[in-house]
């Protein structure tokens, strides 16, 4: 792939996930489900090491969660890069807003296979969820290698690869995605989605259920599952142009870090409190040997932490 193409690739989903993102901002739930996923989170590291450390986050986006908890544990410093500039501002403003003064992140301009800085410069560098939207298994292999070029020895390198094979991720959300890509109309639907879409089909689905067969549901519970973050959730997994998680399985993964140089390497994982629909199957997802889990979530949510030799 040129770089043009490249570049082209890295706008449209920098584009797609910065409207998730500001969409996520103004939503309490959301905010309060993303900074939980780090509740007592260190990341397979022990929380006394963070101190006095100097962090990195790929892809950092505009909501400012894992820069949050980096200064809570103590870093240093963090620095977040993304691609082009208009994320920045709305970064800046999330991170004010959550009292991390500006002496405490530095935010510039780069993408995973283009890091704007020195080799073994930091001493933690930060991947979530970023590595499966590149086009093409060869760019995560490249830029999973420009991450460990700027990993200091002896430092660690957190990746998140997401959700891996399974029914959910292997068969249905595949379809959902070339659906959307051939259908306008559906494509339509989804990037305009909101509460009020799904809670006028529940006025429908209660009226027409009493009127018909003399069924009452509970309306108000039923909404109650679908809010703002349930729908950018449907954005996230459908949208972007390229999503490689299902290519990302444990031994790919594993094979990436030893071949960079890791050691202690380790999978790892974390319950997410959810509280729409989702919270239903949250149990699911985080039990990755349980037999339904197993047929839902086939491999399971694929994230790694391994030390620089």
């Amino acid at each position: 792939m040129t770089t043009e193409s490249h570049t082209t690739h890295e706008l449209k989903t920098r584009e797609i996930y910065q409207k998730q993102h500001e969409r996520l901002a103004t939503d309490d739930a959301a905010i309060a489900r993303i900074k939980g996923i780090y509740d007592d989170e260190t990341f397979g590291v022990d929380p006394t090491w963070y101190e006095g450390k100097e962090a990195l986050d790929i892809g950092c986006g505009n909501v400012g969660a894992l820069i949050a908890k980096l200064t809570e544990l103590k870093v240093k410093k963090s620095y977040g890069i993304d691609i082009a500039t208009d994320w920045m501002d709305s970064l800046t403003a999330s991170l004010e807003g959550q009292n991390i003064g500006k002496e405490k992140y530095e935010l510039s301009t780069g993408n995973h296979l283009s890091i704007p800085f020195e080799d073994n410069r930091f001493d933690m560098v930060f991947s979530n969820g970023i590595l499966i939207h590149l086009p093409t298994l060869e760019d995560i292999k490249a830029g999973f290698k420009e991450a460990s070029r700027v990993c200091k020895k002896d430092g660690y390198f957190f990746a998140s690869f997401g959700p891996c094979q399974g029914l959910v991720q292997g068969a249905i959300f595949p379809a959902i995605r070339k659906y959307y890509r051939e259908n306008k109309e559906f494509a339509a639907f989804i990037d305009n989605i909101n509460p009020e879409t799904i809670h006028e089909s529940i006025d429908k689905i209660t009226k027409d259920a009493k009127k018909f067969a003399d069924q009452d549901f509970d309306q108000q519970w039923m909404k109650s599952l679908f809010g703002v973050d349930f729908c950018v959730f449907l954005q996230n997994y459908i949208q972007a142009p390229s999503w490689l998680s299902n290519e990302c399985t444990p031994e790919f993964v594993e094979k990436m870090f030893e071949e960079n140089g890791y050691k202690n390497v380790k999978r790892l994982s974390h319950f997410c409190k959810r509280t729409d629909v989702r919270k239903y199957f949250a149990p699911l997802h985080f039990d990755m040997e349980h037999p339904m889990s197993k047929v839902l979530y086939g491999e399971g949510y694929v994230q790694y932490v391994g030390q620089k030799i």
